[in-house]
């Protein structure tokens, strides 16, 4: 069984991605920045809370990431966890992204 990590899981489209994972056969693991102080009310509404694995991860500290996919191997990886200072995406998180997914 094929599995994915959703980076940023707490929001709108993460919610949904995780949703259409989860249809498709997947195991999805979902990672908040701080998963415990998170709502997850998305989830919770698209009653799939219980059926994604919730873990903290801050996609900008490499070294925790790295640490993460050591210890909770997937097939797909997907961010979409936004800047923390701003709405806008920067460039330093799309490095990031590249970097978490090549890690494979």
């Amino acid at each position: 069984m094929k599995s994915a990590l959703v980076i940023g899981i707490s929001g709108q489209d993460g919610g949904y991605l995780a949703q259409a994972l989860l249809a498709e056969g997947r195991v999805v693991h979902g990672t908040s920045r701080d998963h415990r102080a998170a709502a997850f009310a998305g989830l919770a509404r698209l009653g799939i809370r219980e059926r994604v694995t919730l873990s903290s991860l801050d996609p900008a500290d490499f070294a925790a990431t790295k640490a993460f996919l050591e210890r909770t191997p997937v097939d797909e990886i997907y961010n979409l966890s936004g800047d923390r200072k701003s709405t806008r995406l920067n460039s330093s998180h799309a490095n990031i992204s590249y970097a978490v997914f090549c890690l494979k």
